[in-house]
């Protein structure tokens, strides 16, 4: 007969495994031995009746969802005997039809003699009395919890070595180094090359990206910028130390179940690991019936404590809490699924992830899009302590000016660094700029004064050798090129004839996406003309989108007025124009599909001065950058030659020198201009009045962008 500490291990190794959601094989390994010894079966039909108790077990938990489950199943041998599994209430009556299940199946030897000796066991063979089952199947019970430990031990344990880290560097993990790591933590690159298909986007560059230091890349839109952080991240560089953490944010978290703080401690798997040990190993606290075990458990428990101090776990969830709120996630909100979130929002707790895990180099590109001023300001104070690499992509001067230590400027297929922030890059290049300009005009003066020696006196015989030698010495005189104005960077906006107002109005606006939901806005007056240079700001989700839509008529306004004149023409710079647009249609093609009756001249014209000449015109969109395909938007609305220009969130996409064309554009625009933006460079040089929206009100800001920017900086820091 099958013994009943048999029965007992058997039953209490398959309820463990149950509650401990252990793979199959885990469990098969620990139970297979034993009923190996006890039946005359090969191992696969051993096996099969094993996985047969741990199937019978598992269905019948999930169909009764109770503590004393009903358990019926069956098991197959290799010559398809069936063999009836019931597990019922009580360990006694569970051991007792399994016991009679295998009995009345198969011809039952009890003999555990073999997996014993082959642990040494002195044991003698041929003792089978009751009382040497027992000792013997305590000690099959005690090896299989010392492996169990061991196993999960040496999985923690694993975390903690050099190899495993390295080999998690392009992981978005935290990773805790327990020694120092050999070698530099610079990268120094020499005479690299870069290309994106059959494109060469650099050649022969050779740059060095100094630890500690904070770089701002520069480039214009398309040049590879971002191309140049994804070969980065897969170091496809030679130079690059292979221990180094290099962490690319591209896209947001995906939408799950789990919240965004436990998103965001997600990531530090050594610290979820031993936290899990630490609660496995308290649990069996009550299990433990022998000395050296419980002495094994005590030991290992105090070797987690220790790591868990060394890591400083216990201040993990505060840390990860505060980069939440910093990019705008209340107490609330960090409880919340990151399903319940949009993209843009997920993309905050993607850059919180990045945050956290802080990795030896982190590359951010254009992190700044999806936050509000208040977020923007957060983050700048946060990466101004930034002890490690970081490269930054970004369109927003101030931001540059507030966090970075050196611009990275790339541009003719090179790369290189100058000192300082964007401001101090822009000066000093203008200077060079200005004495390479002297430099080319002074050579070029003595170029014409060498040239027209030799032309006076060329036929001179008495001259000949004066003459031969001014020939030498003006083909050794450098020759600098004109640094010419790049045709991209322009953007002209015609100027519609006049309209008297008055031109639009609001009255009494209020505005709900339905009956029973509260006001986004209520009460709103204001009034736009041709003369109007308005900024409209507030926290995300404050309702300045929504106003804009109202105010376009995409939107109908819950109750009060919006008055247009007869004779408007609005344009709309959506600020996810990109779902709008035909990736597969050129600027050219899409500008005649949305206005047949213009010619190709014309409208190649028109592409021109929006920075799209060229081949550039000709290209399918998908093909372009963000930058770009927000070059063909503005052309489209451009084309009807609006009164009033709606700009949402305009230069997410551009260029700083793209940026600096289109403020100029605007400044030369004769008509009114409304704009959503948390570009403070853009604001301050183009508005001259501030709206906020902010609790459903819209209001007026008396004072400029830099008052109110001081004053969102004390409210956030005395939240905070």
């Amino acid at each position: 007969e099958v013994d009943e500490a048999v029965l007992e291990y058997v039953c209490g190794t398959v309820n463990d495994a149950l509650d401990e959601d252990q793979d199959d094989d885990d469990v098969i390994d620990a139970i297979a031995p034993l009923l190996d010894d006890c039946l005359s079966l090969d191992g696969a039909a051993v096996n099969d009746i094993c996985r047969a108790i741990i199937k019978a077990a598992r269905s019948a938990r999930a169909g009764a969802g109770t503590a004393d489950p009903r358990m019926h199943a069956e098991a197959t041998r290799a010559d398809d005997l069936s063999v009836p599994l019931k597990l019922n209430d009580g360990l006694t009556s569970m051991q007792a039809e399994i016991s009679a299940s295998l009995k009345e199946a198969i011809p039952v030897k009890v003999n555990f003699n073999s997996s014993m000796m082959s642990r040494g066991s002195n044991t003698l063979i041929d003792d089978e009395s009751e009382e040497a089952l027992a000792r013997r199947l305590k000690m099959e019970k005690r090896q299989a919890k010392l492996d169990k430990r061991s196993l999960r031990r040496e999985k923690t344990r694993s975390m903690q070595r050099d190899e495993t880290l390295q080999g998690l560097t392009a992981e978005p993990v935290v990773l805790h180094w327990r020694k120092g790591r050999a070698g530099t933590s610079d990268i120094m690159l020499r005479d690299v090359s870069m290309q994106l298909g059959a494109l060469e986007l650099l050649s022969g560059a050779s740059f060095t990206l100094v630890f500690g230091r904070r770089y701002g890349l520069i480039g214009r839109n398309g040049i590879g910028k971002t191309t140049l952080l994804k070969f980065l991240t897969a170091k496809r560089f030679d130079g690059i130390p292979a221990h180094l953490q290099i962490l690319h944010i591209e896209q947001e978290v995906p939408g799950g179940d789990a919240s965004v703080l436990e998103c965001v401690l997600a990531t530090d798997v050594e610290r979820n690991a031993l936290i899990t040990e630490e609660a496995e190993l308290q649990a069996e606290h009550e299990d433990d019936d022998d000395d050296e075990v419980a002495a094994d458990r005590a030991s290992r428990l105090r070797e987690v404590y220790d790591r868990l101090l060394e890591i400083d776990a216990d201040s993990a969830p505060a840390r990860a809490a505060a980069i939440l709120a910093g990019l705008g996630f209340d107490t609330a909100m960090q409880q919340r699924t990151t399903s319940s979130f949009s993209g843009g929002w997920r993309m905050r707790v993607a850059l919180a992830r990045a945050l956290f895990i802080s990795p030896d180099v982190l590359l951010l590109d254009e992190p700044t899009n999806h936050l509000d001023l208040h977020a923007v300001m957060w983050l700048e104070e946060y990466l101004q302590e930034w002890d490690k690499t970081l490269i930054v992509v970004s369109h927003a001067r101030a931001f540059l000016n507030a966090v970075v230590t050196d611009i990275l400027h790339f541009q003719n297929k090179d790369i290189r660094r100058w000192k300082g922030n964007y401001d101090t890059f822009e000066e000093s290049r203008s200077e060079e700029l200005r004495q390479h300009e002297r430099q080319r005009e002074a050579i070029e003066r003595q170029r014409a004064h060498t040239q027209a020696f030799i032309d006076r006196f060329r036929a001179n015989a008495k001259r000949a050798s004066m003459v031969q030698s001014r020939v030498k010495a003006l083909s050794r005189m450098a020759v600098l090129s004109e640094v010419l104005e790049d045709p991209s960077l322009q953007f002209h906006f015609p100027s519609p004839e006049p309209l008297a107002p008055p031109v639009l109005q609001v009255v009494d606006g209020s505005f709900a996406y339905t009956s029973d939901a509260p006001n986004i806005f209520t009460g709103v007056n204001l009034g736009i003309d041709l003369e109007s240079r308005i900024a409209i700001v507030g926290a995300n989700g404050a309702g300045k989108s929504t106003l804009l839509k109202v105010i376009y008529g995409e939107l109908e306004a819950t109750s009060g007025d919006v008055r247009r004149s007869g004779k408007l023409r609005l344009g709309r710079f959506a600020q996810h124009h990109v779902d709008g647009l035909d990736l597969s249609l050129t600027p050219l093609e899409a500008l005649q599909k949305a206005h047949p009756t213009a010619t190709n001249v014309d409208i190649r014209k028109h592409l021109g001065k929006m920075g799209l000449g060229g081949n550039l015109a000709l290209q399918p969109m998908r093909t372009l950058s963000g930058g770009q395909k927000s070059r063909a938007e503005l052309a489209t609305i451009m084309w009807q030659r609006p009164h009033i220009m709606l700009l949402d969130e305009p230069t997410n996409h551009l260029d700083l020198d793209a940026v600096e064309a289109l403020i100029h554009a605007i400044n030369e625009f004769d008509g009114g201009l409304l704009i959503v933006s948390h570009d403070e460079h853009l604001i301050t040089s183009t508005c001259e009045t501030l709206w906020v929206v902010d609790a459903g009100r819209v209001y007026e800001y008396h004072g400029d962008f830099g008052a109110y920017r001081k004053e969102q900086l004390a409210k956030s820091k005395l939240h905070h």
